[in-house]
Protein backbone atom coordinates (compact mmCIF):
# COMPACT_ATOMS: atom_id res chain seq x y z
CA UNK A 1 0.00 0.00 0.00
CA UNK A 2 1.24 3.47 -0.98
CA UNK A 3 0.18 6.62 0.03
CA UNK A 4 0.65 10.27 1.33
CA UNK A 5 2.42 11.49 3.60
CA UNK A 6 3.61 13.93 6.25
CA UNK A 7 7.01 15.93 4.91
CA UNK A 8 5.84 15.74 2.08
CA UNK A 9 7.03 11.90 1.83
CA UNK A 10 5.56 8.34 0.52
CA UNK A 11 4.14 6.02 3.35
CA UNK A 12 4.36 2.34 1.90
CA UNK A 13 3.09 -0.46 4.06
CA UNK A 14 3.13 -4.20 3.19
CA UNK A 15 -0.76 -4.61 3.07
CA UNK A 16 -0.63 -8.05 5.50
CA UNK A 17 0.10 -4.88 8.00
CA UNK A 18 -2.20 -2.00 6.84
CA UNK A 19 -4.90 -3.01 9.37
CA UNK A 20 -2.76 -3.30 12.39
CA UNK A 21 -0.73 -0.10 11.71
CA UNK A 22 -4.08 1.79 10.90
CA UNK A 23 -5.27 0.65 14.27
CA UNK A 24 -2.12 1.71 16.34
CA UNK A 25 -1.60 4.91 14.74
CA UNK A 26 -5.58 6.00 14.87
CA UNK A 27 -5.69 4.17 18.29
CA UNK A 28 -6.17 8.18 19.76
CA UNK A 29 -8.77 9.61 17.83
CA UNK A 30 -12.39 9.72 18.09
CA UNK A 31 -14.29 8.29 15.25
CA UNK A 32 -16.05 12.02 15.31
CA UNK A 33 -12.93 13.65 15.57
CA UNK A 34 -12.69 16.21 12.07
CA UNK A 35 -8.87 15.89 12.02
CA UNK A 36 -9.30 11.86 12.00
CA UNK A 37 -11.69 11.94 9.27
CA UNK A 38 -9.51 14.31 6.81
CA UNK A 39 -6.94 12.12 7.52
CA UNK A 40 -8.68 8.87 6.62
CA UNK A 41 -9.81 10.43 3.54
CA UNK A 42 -6.92 11.79 2.26
CA UNK A 43 -4.98 7.97 3.27
CA UNK A 44 -7.34 6.44 1.85
CA UNK A 45 -8.24 8.58 -1.15
CA UNK A 46 -4.49 8.72 -2.19
CA UNK A 47 -3.62 4.88 -1.87
CA UNK A 48 -2.19 3.03 -4.86
CA UNK A 49 -1.99 -0.93 -4.03
CA UNK A 50 0.81 -1.87 -5.90
CA UNK A 51 2.32 -5.55 -6.05
CA UNK A 52 6.10 -6.37 -6.22
CA UNK A 53 7.34 -7.06 -9.81
CA UNK A 54 9.28 -10.61 -10.79
CA UNK A 55 12.95 -8.57 -10.08
CA UNK A 56 10.81 -7.56 -6.17
CA UNK A 57 10.15 -3.71 -7.30
CA UNK A 58 7.10 -1.71 -7.01
CA UNK A 59 5.98 0.98 -9.22
CA UNK A 60 5.27 4.24 -7.90
CA UNK A 61 2.25 6.02 -9.67
CA UNK A 62 3.06 9.19 -10.80
CA UNK A 63 0.25 11.47 -8.62
CA UNK A 64 2.42 10.13 -5.31
CA UNK A 65 5.92 10.86 -6.83
CA UNK A 66 4.59 14.34 -7.88
CA UNK A 67 3.28 14.93 -4.69
CA UNK A 68 6.46 13.98 -2.69
CA UNK A 69 8.33 15.98 -5.30
CA UNK A 70 10.44 12.50 -6.09
CA UNK A 71 12.34 12.85 -9.32
CA UNK A 72 14.83 10.39 -9.96
CA UNK A 73 16.25 9.29 -6.69
CA UNK A 74 14.66 8.50 -3.65
CA UNK A 75 15.63 8.37 0.17
CA UNK A 76 14.18 4.65 1.41
CA UNK A 77 13.55 5.43 5.33
CA UNK A 78 12.51 2.10 7.10
CA UNK A 79 10.03 2.19 10.60
CA UNK A 80 10.04 -1.47 11.18
CA UNK A 81 7.11 -2.51 9.72
CA UNK A 82 6.69 0.52 7.63
CA UNK A 83 8.48 2.67 5.54
CA UNK A 84 8.59 6.63 3.84
CA UNK A 85 9.96 7.72 0.89
CA UNK A 86 11.09 10.75 0.34
CA UNK A 87 12.81 13.39 -2.30
CA UNK A 88 16.61 13.56 -1.09
CA UNK A 89 16.35 17.18 -1.17
CA UNK A 90 13.39 17.21 1.34
CA UNK A 91 15.06 14.64 3.26
CA UNK A 92 18.28 16.92 3.71
CA UNK A 93 16.39 20.16 4.36
CA UNK A 94 14.45 18.75 7.26
CA UNK A 95 17.09 15.65 8.48
CA UNK A 96 20.37 16.54 7.55
CA UNK A 97 23.18 15.63 10.08
CA UNK A 98 23.65 19.13 11.11
CA UNK A 99 19.80 19.67 12.27
CA UNK A 100 20.75 16.19 14.77
CA UNK A 101 22.68 17.71 17.61
CA UNK A 102 19.68 20.14 17.64
CA UNK A 103 17.41 17.66 17.77
CA UNK A 104 18.72 15.25 20.56
CA UNK A 105 19.16 18.26 22.61
CA UNK A 106 15.18 19.50 22.62
CA UNK A 107 14.21 16.23 22.69
CA UNK A 108 11.37 15.82 25.01
CA UNK A 109 11.66 11.78 26.12
CA UNK A 110 14.43 10.44 28.04
CA UNK A 111 16.69 7.39 26.63
CA UNK A 112 18.59 5.72 29.96
CA UNK A 113 17.62 7.98 32.03
CA UNK A 114 18.90 11.19 30.21
CA UNK A 115 17.80 14.39 28.43
CA UNK A 116 15.10 16.79 29.72
CA UNK A 117 12.69 14.75 31.61
CA UNK A 118 15.22 13.10 33.94
CA UNK A 119 16.55 16.71 35.04
CA UNK A 120 20.23 15.70 32.85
Amino acid sequence: MLTVWEGPSILLIPVNFWDEWEEEYFSGFSVGNTEYQRLKRLLHGNMSLQELDKAGRIIVPGYLLEYAQIKKEVYFVGHGRYYELWAPEIWEEKFSLDKVQEFFENLQISFGGKGKESGS
